[in-house]
């Protein structure tokens, strides 16, 4: 292997203990970029069914989740007992599986610390689809999940909530 190559190093996705929940701004990309392999009617449809199962069976609880051509973006929570790479690896298998999507390797992850900063994140992936010139405003985007609405003015508002998994 010829040294001045980099090698690909993985990223430890675990969070503090002393977080109770923590809450990850997180994207996913599809092997071919450029590409519309997502926002394809019935492929939405099966892969934003599949994020609703895993939010309705806590395996994540996700804020939002938008579906852009060739990449996803979620603000989710995962419960203390499993890592946000597990989350991810089992709902990458399945919709590869299932959706025939092909992933890229690994996922993209960043630890929301604050209130503030999560509902800047929730406003950066709700409007994603407007700056990329898709649509207009983003009632018009038909890809997207909400689990929970931020403060983030037209959409209502929540009180920061603690987040409770049940125990199994």
């Amino acid at each position: 292997m010829r040294k001045d190559l980099k090698t690909r190093v993985s990223i430890d996705h675990t969070s503090p203990s002393w977080n109770e929940y923590p809450e990850w701004f997180v994207t996913i990309c599809t092997e071919t970029p450029r590409v519309n392999s997502l926002c394809v009617p019935k492929t939405a449809e099966l892969l934003l069914s599949g994020i609703r199962y895993y939010h309705q069976t806590f395996k994540w609880y996700v804020d939002i989740a938008v579906l852009m051509p060739d990449h996803l973006h979620l603000i989710v929570s995962v419960p203390r007992a499993t890592s946000l790479s597990e989350v991810i690896r089992s709902f990458k298998r399945w919709s590869a599986r299932e959706v025939e999507i092909s992933w890229q390797r690994g996922f993209f992850e960043h630890r929301l610390r604050s209130y503030s900063s999560a509902n800047q994140k929730y406003k950066y992936v709700l409007n994603n689809p407007v700056r990329a010139g898709l649509v207009k405003s983003p009632e018009e985007w038909p890809f997207t999940f909400i689990g929970r609405n931020r403060d983030c003015g037209r959409l209502g508002t929540t009180a920061p909530t603690k987040l409770r998994f049940p125990v199994r």
